[in-house]
C-alpha cells in the first residue's frame, strides 16, 4: 500500500470538500463539473499507484513510465479542472483570499504559471528523471519513490494551471499565440527523452533492473525499449489536448477583445449618450452644436487615408 499518495489523495480530497461548503455556505453556487474533474484527479491518482500499475512499478520500467507519465501529465489536468485557485478564493477569508492572490500574482508564480513556460519543463524533467541517479534512488528507497510521486503531481498541476487556467489570470491574445508557437516546438523536444531510451542498447539504472529481471521472463533490455516507446508515445499524444486548450483560450480572449474593442468604440460614438446612427442634424438639433454624423466607418472618410484614392482624386479634380 502505498501511504503517501493515500495521504495525499485524502488531504485533496478533504481541503476540497471543506471548501465547497463554505462557498455554498455564503450563498455562492459550485459548479458540478468543476467537483466531478477535481474527484475524477484525485481517483486517477489512486488508480496509478495502488492498482495494477503501482503495484508493478517497481518489476517493469515501462510500467514505472507510465505512471510517471500519468502523475505528469493526467491527474493533474483533471486537479486544475477542478479550479483550486477559484475555490480558495471564494472560501478564505477576505485577507487570507487577497494574500493568495497576491501570491498568485508574483513573478515567481506567474513564470512557472506561464502557459509558454511549462510545457518545456516537461522534457526536461523526464530526462532528468530517466537518465539521473533519480531514477535509480527511487526504486531503491521508498521514500524517495514517495517523494517523487507527490513531486510530479504538484509540478504536473503547475503546468496544467498554466494552460488550463486558474480564473485569476489575465490573458492577452498576443501571448497565447505566443504559446501556441512555443507548444508546437515543445511537440519535438518531447520525444527526445522516449526516443533515446528506445534507442539506448544499454540499461539505465543497471544494478537494479539487472537484479529484479529474471531468466525467463521479459529481459531488462526488452522492457526499457517498451518503456521508451511508451515515454515516446504518451509523451507526444498528451500535448495534442494540452495544445488544443491553449488554442480554445486564444480563440476565446480574442472574442472577448473584440467584444471590448466594439464597446469601446460605440462609447466613443456615442459622444455622451447620442446613438451612433443619429444624423447630424438631428444631433446639432439637440446640443445646439454640430455633431458629425457616424454613419460610416472613420477610415472610409479620413482626409489623410483618401489621398491618392481615385474617388478623392476625382473630387480634388
Amino acid at each position: 500500500m502505498d501511504a503517501a499518495t493515500v495521504v495525499l489523495a485524502v488531504v485533496l480530497v478533504v481541503a476540497y470538500a471543506v471548501g465547497i461548503a463554505r462557498v455554498r455556505a455564503r450563498g455562492l453556487v459550485w459548479p458540478i463539473r468543476r467537483s466531478v474533474a477535481w474527484f475524477a484527479g484525485v481517483a486517477s491518482l489512486l488508480v496509478v499507484t495502488l492498482g495494477d500499475l503501482g503495484a508493478r512499478a517497481h518489476a517493469l520500467l515501462w510500467v514505472y513510465t507510465v505512471q510517471v507519465l500519468v502523475l505528469l501529465l493526467g491527474t493533474p489536468v483533471l486537479l486544475a479542472y477542478g479550479r483550486p485557485l477559484a475555490l480558495a478564493v471564494d472560501a478564505l477569508s477576505p485577507t487570507a483570499s487577497a494574500r493568495l492572490l497576491r501570491l498568485r500574482s508574483g513573478w515567481i508564480a506567474r513564470t512557472i504559471a506561464n502557459p509558454a513556460v511549462g510545457p518545456l519543463v516537461v522534457p526536461v524533467l523526464l530526462g532528468v528523471i530517466f537518465f539521473s541517479p533519480v531514477l535509480g534512488v527511487t526504486l531503491e528507497h521508498e521514500w524517495a519513490y514517495d517523494l517523487l510521486q507527490i513531486a510530479l503531481v504538484g509540478i504536473g498541476l503547475l503546468i496544467a494551471i498554466g494552460l488550463v487556467g486558474d480564473g485569476a489570470e489575465r490573458d492577452t491574445s498576443l501571448a497565447l499565440a505566443a504559446t501556441v508557437a512555443v507548444a508546437f516546438v515543445e511537440l519535438l523536444f518531447d520525444a527526445v527523452p522516449g526516443i533515446v531510451l528506445r534507442l539506448r542498447t544499454h540499461l539505465v539504472a543497471t544494478a537494479y533492473w539487472t537484479r529484479v529481471h529474471h531468466s525467463g521472463r521479459l529481459s531488462a533490455l526488452t522492457d526499457q525499449q517498451h518503456a521508451g516507446a511508451a515515454l515516446w508515445f504518451i509523451a507526444e499524444f498528451a500535448d495534442l489536448p494540452f495544445l488544443l486548450i491553449v488554442i480554445r483560450r486564444w480563440i476565446r480572449v480574442d472574442q472577448l477583445d473584440a467584444v471590448r474593442i466594439d464597446s469601446e468604440l460605440d462609447a466613443s460614438a456615442t459622444g455622451g449618450g447620442i446613438a451612433p446612427g443619429a444624423t447630424a442634424g438631428a444631433a446639432g438639433g439637440a446640443q445646439g452644436e454640430n455633431v458629425p454624423e457616424f454613419t460610416t466607418p472613420w477610415w472610409e472618410t479620413d482626409p489623410t487615408r483618401l489621398r491618392g484614392h481615385p474617388i478623392q482624386r476625382e473630387q480634388q479634380e
